[in-house]
């Protein structure tokens, strides 16, 4: 078989699972750049699921606040490959697509946004896409070719001015390596969410099916209003984390799975815990030694856990025998975040707070080196377990 009979050969392959991915572009002259960009993108019905979201969301935003209760309780529902989107939701706000891709979510956005910004940092991707919503009469998409990193964002948007801004991260490094970490993904979310919310009200994120729903939360922080789990033939598929600028309160968590739908609102009671800027405290030996265990908290300071003795200061805290450390980031304590932790050479040192690991094991794990200034704590909270990476304050 030839080179040339080989790639026709996959190409047919490529469009066949595609078919089967994106059944509304069948028949269509697509053209597919790449093989990567078929993998990475959504599937219709995800695509359409997530379009529903966004528009539901502006929706409720664009209304007055004596009218949001009612319309946070509207909650997506399936449509089939040929219903029309915008027949039944909000077609006339506008969202931001920053990491278009394959442009699958953009084409989905553009059946009930009246206009949809796509934008894509691979040159041949975006041109390529650009061609495809021409052949599907897309003429509602406007598509950019730029890299989304901090600061740049006005360069972007230009004069397109978003009611929803929606960021699929890549879970791959530079060097092809799959990552999970919020700020190892391209873009870092963590490091753009103000730009991003001072930009649009609303921020829609397509996350790993991997993450950690309680940590996601915590570390997104308290403009998170809902959070979607979706999942399709047997296989959870994709989390859509929505954030809204200002808010602050409970989080609805909606689960989605081949065509049904159940929400929980106010599931996420709790406030996101911000921890990142605070100062750690550990207590000294002999507080620690006379039992005195809940002492810090009668003058102000929180504990983690109840039988995790480690305690956030109060700004104003009162100076205790023990060590202060400021919290520079929280991670979650799993398996993947070790590993991927143990390929950096960090240099810290190491304890573990009410978690069934010694700190020499954690040690290990980790291969950190000693640090004089730099220290991680592994400790369980009511949210899970955790690691806090500290500096001496």
């Amino acid at each position: 078989m030839s080179l040339d009979d080989i790639l026709k050969k996959l190409d047919a392959q490529t469009r066949e699972r595609m078919s089967r991915k994106v059944p509304s572009w069948s028949g269509y002259d697509i053209v597919f750049p790449s093989l990567l960009s078929t993998e990475q993108c959504s599937g219709e019905a995800a695509a359409r699921y997530k379009a529903s979201v966004a528009s539901i969301a502006s929706m409720a935003n664009s209304k007055p606040l004596s009218e949001l209760r009612s319309l946070r309780s509207l909650r997506p529902l399936p449509l089939s490959p040929s219903s029309s989107l915008s027949e039944n939701l909000y077609p006339t706000d506008q969202i931001a697509d920053l990491t278009g891709g394959l442009g699958v979510d953009s084409w989905a956005f553009s059946k009930c946004f009246d206009k949809v910004l796509y934008n894509e940092s691979n040159a041949e991707l975006a041109a390529a896409v650009k061609h495809n919503f021409g052949v599907l009469g897309c003429d509602n998409i406007v598509v950019s070719n730029k890299l989304l990193e901090p600061g740049n964002l006005c360069d972007i948007l230009g004069e397109f001015n978003p009611d929803v801004i929606f960021l699929d991260p890549a879970r791959r490094s530079s060097t092809g390596k799959k990552v999970f970490l919020l700020e190892d993904c391209q873009p870092d979310v963590l490091a753009l969410k103000e730009e991003l919310l001072a930009a649009a009200p609303l921020l829609l994120l397509k996350l790993s099916p991997m993450a950690d729903i309680t940590m996601l939360h915590r570390r997104l922080g308290q403009e998170v209003t809902d959070i979607h789990v979706v999942a399709f033939d047997g296989e959870c598929k994709e989390l859509l984390v929505l954030l809204q600028r200002g808010y602050s309160g409970p989080a609805t968590l909606t689960i989605h799975e081949d065509g049904t739908t159940l929400s929980f609102p106010e599931y996420y009671t709790e406030s996101p815990a911000p921890f990142a800027g605070r100062i750690l405290y550990e207590p000294g030996k002999s507080l620690t030694k006379a039992g005195l265990f809940d002492y810090p908290c009668s003058i102000g300071y929180k504990k983690l856990a109840k039988h995790t003795h480690l305690y956030i200061a109060p700004d104003n805290y009162k100076v205790l025998p023990g060590k202060y450390f400021k919290i520079e980031k929280v991670l979650p304590l799993q398996s993947r975040t070790i590993k991927e932790l143990s390929k950096q050479s960090l240099a810290a040192e190491v304890s573990c707070h009410n978690i069934p690991i010694t700190s020499e094991d954690l040690r290990k794990r980790l291969r950190t080196t000693s640090s004089g200034v730099n220290h991680i704590f592994a400790a369980s909270t009511p949210s899970g377990n955790i690691l806090l990476f500290t500096s001496i304050f």
